[in-house]
């Protein structure tokens, strides 16, 4: 019985280390003592501060001196740098504008050898208003009729220049007829140098009707060029067939010739007496057309008759009333 008391004995041996517990709180009481130099640290560094203050308007001496420097610098450089758009051609030109539709002078440049059109206001070009790159161009033409524009009056043909792009057209008077032939040229070889973009995008929702125009006008023609190529595969062409055509229609005439002159008549004939019997029509729908003119005038001539009678007879009537009055 004895021996399992020692154990217990052992117990209070654990609890030492429990006694050394507020030996570690020893350092945390150390920490006001390191809080205290740093409130001392910042008493003698406030007046520090205060000195470079009154260095101030020494630093600004030499920023004075750097605008000066700048400024002959930046007089003696030039103000833009010259860059090179490798323009193909340039000149004034008249534009009609896009919402207001209203005509304003403007610069054109015909850039990067033929890929962009630039407008600007003037020939500094400082301010681009709008661009057209070559490869949405879809037709490059003079003033048509399909194309409708407020053009203004007295506009000479022969000075108007039209482009068509998939979202809209542009509307432009050249300054003379052979500036017109000039743009013309250019825009013509920018157009198939750099085509390509513009038909795929007649596919999409932004889409002008003078593009659609264009688009089944250059169709027609890629159509034709389609036929050819598959007639000339067959050995024939559509002159070929037109004159094929022309022959079966002579000997059908002939045929019919043949027949028509067992009866006394020929195709000649029929088609001569067609001809006689219109101009007979014509002329009687000319004079009853004459007829209906003296009747209308006949009638408005009665009309007039009567309204002046009557005209004459509220007149009598009125003198009656004011000779009663009076």
């Amino acid at each position: 019985e004895p021996k399992p008391e020692e154990p217990k004995a052992e117990e209070p041996k654990a609890e030492e280390p429990k006694a050394e517990e507020p030996k570690a709180e020893e350092p945390k009481a150390e920490e006001p003592k390191a809080e205290e130099p740093k409130a001392e640290e910042a008493k003698p560094e406030e007046p520090k501060p205060e000195e470079p203050k009154a260095e101030e308007p020494k630093a600004e001496q030499p920023k004075a001196k750097e605008a000066t420097d700048s400024k002959k610098v930046a007089e003696e450089k030039p103000k833009h740098k010259p860059v090179n758009f490798n323009t193909v051609k340039a000149g004034y030109i008249m534009k009609q504008g896009y919402l207001l539709k209203k005509w304003s002078r403007v610069y054109m440049c015909l850039d990067e050898g033929g890929k962009v059109l630039r407008f600007y206001k003037a020939e500094d070009r400082k301010s681009c208003d709008s661009q057209l790159y070559m490869n949405y161009c879809v037709e490059v033409l003079c003033r048509s009729p399909d194309y409708t524009a407020n053009w203004p009056p007295n506009t000479e043909e022969k000075r108007c220049v039209t482009l068509i792009s998939p979202s809209r057209a542009f509307y432009l008077i050249a300054e003379s007829e052979e500036d017109q032939k000039e743009w013309m040229e250019k825009l013509s070889v920018a157009k198939d140098k750099n085509k390509g973009e513009g038909i795929k995008l007649i596919s999409t929702k932004y889409v002008s009707v003078e593009a659609i125009k264009a688009a089944f006008r250059s169709g027609a023609a890629s159509f034709e060029e389609g036929t050819e190529k598959t007639l000339e595969e067959h050995g024939t062409s559509t002159k070929k067939i037109e004159s094929s055509v022309d022959k079966a229609v002579e000997e059908v005439k002939t045929d019919a010739d043949k027949v028509l002159a067992k009866e006394g008549t020929s195709t000649d004939q029929i088609s001569h007496d067609l001809d006689r019997a219109g101009k007979e029509i014509d002329s009687d729908i000319k004079k009853v057309e004459e007829e209906v003119k003296e009747d209308v005038k006949a009638v408005e001539k009665e009309v007039e008759k009567d309204v002046k009678a009557v005209e004459k007879e509220v007149e009598k009537e009125e003198e009656k009333v004011t000779s009663e009055v009076d």
